[in-house]
Formats: structure tokens, C-alpha cells, sequence
């Protein structure tokens, strides 16, 4: 009975040393959310930014029949993506993210608010901005994510956005 207690539990510490093997320190993902005006039809949308060991992603659905704020993040081959998490070992990540403040509802004239918000607990080590435009060379809307959770995106179009992370 002693030998098989001393196996499970030579077990249980391989399984956790080779659990955590699959683990870095630069291990993170974010919900990154937008919340639109309550006019009727849908009022918010995320997306999920991250870096992980392994690359994943998984394509955005459909926008909804009506809204009033609608997201999406961008791959390099402007494929709409819901989750794009990156593979670790890059020195600089960029996440392209295209923001309708407006929706498709209301008077199209008329410029609407959104919020962007995130929770920066869940991002990792590093320095992470928020830029205009999608080259990731824009004017910085927010210099250090770290230090505040939202920024308020004003339009009557899709306004597009660039997330840059360097760990």
C-alpha cells in the first residue's frame, strides 16, 4: 500500500511539473469590451487579446441584426476575428481592432459614443497603448493601458485601433 501511494504521488508531481512546463511568465489574455448607447438591439460587444505558448484564434460571428456599438478584431488579412491570442517570444504584438460607436440603428447623421474598456489586471508585464489607426504607428489615444480601464470612441462609422504590447 506505501508503494502505491508513493507513485501517485511521484505521478501527481510529474503531472504538475509538466503542467506548469506549459505555462510562461508572459502568459496572459484580456477581455477588451465596448458598451454603446441603449437606443434598442444590442449595446455591447468584446473581443479576447492575449499571448499564450500557441497561437489561437477564433473568427468573429456575425454582427447582430441591429446594434448600437459593434467590434471585431482584425488578422493581417483583414479576417474578422472574435479571439487572437499570439505566440510568446515576439518583442512587440499588435492587435488591430475596427470599433462601429454608431451601430446600424438611429439617425445615421448623428455621431455616437462608445466606451472601450478593459480590465488591466489581466494583461501581463510590459507596456501596452492604445493607437489610432491599424499600423500601429498612430497618435497614442492612451499611453499606458496600465493606468487607466477605458477611452470613450466618438463616430458615426467604424473607427479603427491599434493595441500594442511590448513585453
Amino acid at each position: 500500500m506505501k508503494k502505491t501511494w508513493i507513485i501517485i504521488l511521484l505521478l501527481a508531481v510529474c503531472l504538475s511539473i509538466s503542467a506548469n512546463a506549459e505555462e510562461t511568465p508572459f502568459s496572459w489574455q484580456s477581455v477588451i469590451r465596448a458598451d454603446g448607447q441603449d437606443i434598442g438591439g444590442v449595446t455591447a460587444s468584446q473581443v479576447i487579446i492575449g499571448v499564450e505558448r500557441e497561437a489561437a484564434t477564433l473568427p468573429s460571428p456575425p454582427a447582430p441584426p441591429e446594434y448600437s456599438v459593434n467590434m471585431v478584431l482584425f488578422d493581417s488579412n483583414w479576417s474578422s476575428m472574435y479571439r487572437d491570442i499570439r505566440s510568446t517570444g515576439m518583442s512587440r504584438h499588435l492587435w488591430i481592432i475596427g470599433i462601429d460607436p454608431h451601430g446600424n440603428m438611429g439617425d445615421p447623421f448623428v455621431q455616437r459614443t462608445a466606451r472601450l474598456s478593459w480590465d488591466s489586471a489581466t494583461f501581463g508585464d510590459g507596456k501596452f497603448m492604445l493607437l489610432e489607426g491599424y499600423d500601429g504607428a498612430g497618435r497614442a489615444v492612451v499611453e499606458d493601458m496600465k493606468a487607466t480601464s477605458f477611452y470613450d470612441v466618438i463616430g458615426k462609422r467604424i473607427k479603427h485601433f491599434s493595441i500594442v504590447y511590448e513585453p
